[in-house]
């Protein structure tokens, strides 16, 4: 077991070597690395030595493939320490040549089994207010998909790879998966700005995206990007509203993802009753201490606690 003292040794020396290194690139590059693990996971350049997961999804959000020239450096910067072990694994980790276990102080996470719980049909809806954890319940609701031998399908407003990523730092794999052809991950466009208006365009795309694929099927993720504003979120609950109440039609189960924070915020108590009453399950992935699953009847206890803190 590592020292405590050590532990805060190792810290300050990866959050000194992804300074320095991203400096190399310039000041604002720095800020803005920064600003995003913040946004992210609510974590600075110490944090990475834990979880270096969260520097690799933001360097390759940012750089793309050239993520690996910040890489070589921050090697450079702790190419003494590579040999203790709590480095050479962060190293290891940020290089892509060793993957992320789950931890197990998460092993009895209530929302997982939650998940596990869920009939196999379902429109349910996961909330979270750290994506850690968000992640954690998302990929587990794919996974058991995967392993039942069901077509999965994720919808992503950003670049494939970086839920590539995040679905192999949870030790599922990936590539498995693809080459059995049940794991289907698409890059959806903004259908706000469909001419054909908003339900054709979210029917065009749920037509493309289950097009071949073997009944019953899960799709994870939901289609308007942005719900931030009024406009967002009033589109979402539109399309909600509309899948729930023809749900019989459809041969499969969805899970609606949510960042809390991300939802338009002046309204935010009424954007959320609204969406828990258009789904079977709400999954409220935070803390361990307080994940719980919540029925939708429970509206007023979960704005209490929750949302009129936000």
């Amino acid at each position: 077991m590592t020292d405590p003292l050590d532990v805060k040794m190792y810290r300050d020396f990866v959050a000194i070597a992804i300074e320095k290194s991203l400096s190399k690139m310039g000041t604002p590059v720095a800020d803005e690395v920064s600003i995003r693990l913040n946004e992210m996971y609510n974590c600075d350049f110490a944090d990475c030595l834990e979880h270096p997961e969260y520097l690799t999804k933001v360097l390759k959000d940012i750089f793309g493939k050239s993520y690996l020239k910040i890489v070589k450096l921050i090697n450079e910067q702790l190419s003494e320490l590579a040999f203790d072990k709590p480095i050479g694994s962060f190293l290891k980790i940020i290089a892509g040549k060793e993957q992320v276990s789950p931890n197990s102080d998460i092993d009895n996470y209530p929302p997982l089994k939650e998940v596990d719980n869920l009939n196999e049909r379902n429109h349910s809806m996961l909330l979270y207010d750290n994506a850690k954890y968000g992640n954690l319940v998302k990929y587990h609701y794919l996974e058991n998909g995967l392993k039942n031998g069901e077509h999965c399908i994720c919808l992503t407003h950003d670049e494939v790879t970086l839920v590539e990523d995040e679905i192999s730092s949870l030790g599922i794999d990936l590539e498995h998966f693809k080459r059995k052809n049940l794991l289907h991950i698409h890059q959806i466009e903004n259908i706000l700005e469909k001419r054909d208006g908003l339900e054709s365009g979210s029917n065009a795309l749920l037509k493309t995206v289950t097009r071949g694929i073997k009944q019953p099927y899960r799709i994870i993720g939901r289609f308007i990007s942005d719900v931030s504003t009024e406009e967002g979120i009033q589109a979402e609950l539109l399309l909600e509203h509309k899948f729930h109440s023809n749900f019989n039609k459809y041969p499969g189960s969805f899970l609606c993802i949510y960042d809390v924070n991300e939802i338009e915020g002046s309204k935010r108590p009424i954007w959320l009753t609204k969406l828990f009453q258009n789904h079977h399950h709400l999954i409220y992935a935070t803390d361990p201490a307080n994940a719980n699953t919540f029925d939708p009847n429970l509206l007023t206890t979960f704005q209490d606690n929750h949302v009129s803190k936000k």
